[in-house]
């Protein structure tokens, strides 16, 4: 329904295209200069393994707060608490080209690339296989 009734108020807008469910989130990603999103682990994880400048807005109470918290602390993410921060910070973006490259270079120094293969090698340690990193 929602996003019919933004089809309907944008129509007139060759650049606003709302789309429902997919599964080429990170196609959507990489080809995108911002993402603003609520600090939901997937949708900021898929952003900051993308390298998008990532605005966090209205966290859900509870673990999406420290998501929020963490990210913006980290400098991964810039984020205002409602929507009108947010939009403060879409401007920011867009009147400082620098910004958006800071929080760029804060994703690739604090995001791991290989979390993945991480995790697997911890775990099959912990079960006592012999891992290679040669695989």
């Amino acid at each position: 329904k929602l996003r019919r009734e933004i089809e309907i108020k944008y129509k007139h807008l060759k650049n606003v295209c709302p789309i429902g469910y997919t599964d080429k989130v990170h196609l959507y990603m990489r080809a995108c200069n911002l993402v603003i999103t609520k600090p939901g682990g997937l949708s900021s994880t898929e952003a900051m393994v993308s390298n998008v400048p990532l605005i966090l807005t209205m966290p859900i109470p509870g673990v999406e707060t420290e998501n929020y918290e963490l990210l913006t602390e980290l400098g991964v993410a810039i984020g205002g608490q409602n929507f009108m921060m947010a939009a403060y910070c879409f401007k920011d973006i867009l009147n400082d080209s620098g910004l958006g490259y800071q929080v760029m270079a804060k994703q690739q120094d604090n995001i791991n690339r290989d979390a993945a293969k991480t995790i697997c090698e911890h775990v099959l340690r912990d079960i006592g296989v012999d891992v290679k990193n040669d695989y």
